[in-house]
């Protein structure tokens, strides 16, 4: 898939070459300029959905703890894009004709500080920072998907000259040119299918499906109280009905729960913060779970060795659950870098993230690729004039020679995409069995009975049960398992 990603960027190239200057294949010259970096430039990942679905707390989990510079939000009302590199650095663009600037993060302050009118035309941040969460890929936080805020968003949209829709509309447009999506959602134990999709409703991003779309089911430390101590089981129960139902089950590859706020404190816990668990984990576990359950009566408490307003932080960091479950870890014996590693495999931020290395920055390229052939079947511009049509059907020719020198690629790609989405009637072992040859666990060695596998393909694409997608697919990944064993 690495082959056929560089193969389609120098087909691009050599078309964009072919369409000449002529001014009317300007809109095509950009889109395919636009195609080329995209596909050359590092995976881009958005995380999108509502205000209230704690999307930069899991934005501060994935980075370990890293938070987005104060000011974010007055400058942008939170889109970010996060990018790796070894020198911080913030520049701001800008939506109204003005170039980027480039400034220290330190600066940030003083940028919030400007008049009104300089504020209302910057488009989005750029954050450059050196972790390793970012090496894979771009992390872009959206703002939201609401179309209407609470009062204090309401004063700040006012102040930037915004609307809740002009915030939908541009967190939209940013998630439309991420090559994936994180999407992310926290509502009641109730929430249905219709009301989740909904939700992503004019989500623009090119073939979304289960190859380059992930759910996370956030904040499920919220359904956390001392009666009901493992908040995931109710979690995982939604999840699952979540992904039985058709129309969420050919938009995402899963639905993952996650304690969002818990998987935050994993990378930001403090020396200080150990100390104080410390101190309550030493009361009794039933009492202190009790305790904690009373809400903000829990910070009122004057026989606690632990200041309230050192507890109410502690609480509005990590959660109920959180303090709970880190007061746990500390009485079985676990140090501050013992507590960090696993509150982050208990919040499920250790699972979120694999998720996302495995299936999006291990499949780069296929999503890349994926997402660049599904922008050349758009390709369809009318009324061109006739030295125009003539360039522009060059430039046609380059891609569909592309097309069929790497048609068994783009045959295998079909296949990996008809499989994530549910279309092949294949065994789960079967599947699991195609990704593995046909590459999305990379360059895996060959089987020892080849020939075992050949004929079991062979069997499968002849199999009167299947319909046409799924026999052409066993024919394919019969094709792939030959290829093999002549290798051998």
């Amino acid at each position: 898939m690495r082959e056929l990603r560089a193969s389609v960027t120098t087909s691009f190239e050599r078309a964009r070459l072919a369409l000449g200057d002529h001014p009317a294949l300007d809109p095509v010259r950009r889109s395919l300029d636009d195609q080329v970096s995209k596909l050359r430039a590092p995976m881009t990942v958005a995380l999108v959905g509502r205000v209230s679905c704690g999307k930069s707390t899991l934005v501060n989990a994935l980075l370990g703890g890293y938070r987005v510079p104060t000011g974010v939000n007055e400058l942008t009302f939170n889109i970010a894009i996060l990018r790796h590199g070894a020198v911080p650095g913030l520049t701001v663009h800008y939506d109204d004709g003005r170039p980027p600037e480039s400034h220290d993060l330190h600066e940030l302050e003083a940028l919030v500080g400007r008049q009104a009118k300089d504020l209302k035309g910057i488009s989005h941040l750029e954050v450059v920072a050196d972790l390793d969460q970012l090496r894979s890929f771009d992390l872009v936080d959206t703002v939201g998907l609401d179309a209407h805020f609470g009062d204090e968003s309401g004063k700040t949209l006012d102040f930037l000259g915004r609307t809740g829709a002009d915030v939908r509309s541009s967190s939209l447009t940013h998630a439309a040119r991420a090559d994936a999506v994180v999407l992310a959602f926290a509502r009641g134990l109730n929430l249905d299918d219709t009301a989740l999709l909904a939700d992503f409703s004019g989500l623009d991003v090119a073939g979304l499906g289960p190859l380059n779309a992930v759910g996370v089911l956030n904040k499920v430390e919220m359904g956390w109280s001392a009666d009901r101590p493992d908040p995931f089981r109710d979690a995982d129960r939604v999840a699952a009905r979540l992904m039985s139902a058709p129309g969420v089950r050919n938009t995402m590859l899963t639905i993952l729960p996650v304690a969002g706020l818990m998987a935050s404190a994993a990378g930001s816990c403090t020396e200080t913060d150990f100390a104080d668990l410390t101190t309550l984990s030493r009361l009794d576990p039933v009492e202190l779970a009790e305790r904690i359950d009373r809400g903000e009566i829990f910070f009122e408490y004057a026989d606690l060795d632990v200041p309230g307003p050192r507890r109410a932080d502690l609480v509005r960091r990590f959660s109920e659950f959180g303090v709970v479950t880190a007061c746990g870890l500390i009485r079985d014996g676990a140090d501050l870098p013992a507590l960090r590693s696993e509150l982050a495999n208990r919040s499920r931020l250790t699972a979120l993230r694999t998720l996302l290395l495995d299936h999006f920055g291990r499949r780069a390229d296929v999503i890349k690729t994926t997402g660049a052939l599904a922008w050349l079947r758009t390709l369809r511009p009318a009324g061109l004039p006739a030295r125009a049509e003539l360039a522009y059907g060059r430039a046609l020719a380059e891609l569909a020679h592309m097309e069929a020198r790497e048609s068994v690629a783009l045959e295998q790609l079909k296949v990996l995409r008809d499989g994530y989405e549910g279309r092949l009637g294949l065994s789960p072992e079967d599947l699991e069995e195609s990704r593995r040859v046909l590459g999305e666990y990379g360059d895996a060695d060959p089987p020892a009975d080849v020939g075992d596998r050949v004929r079991h393909w062979s069997e499968l694409a002849f199999h009167p049960g299947f319909d046409v997608a799924t026999r052409n697919a066993a024919r394919v990944v019969r094709a792939a398992f030959s290829q093999r064993g002549r290798r051998q």
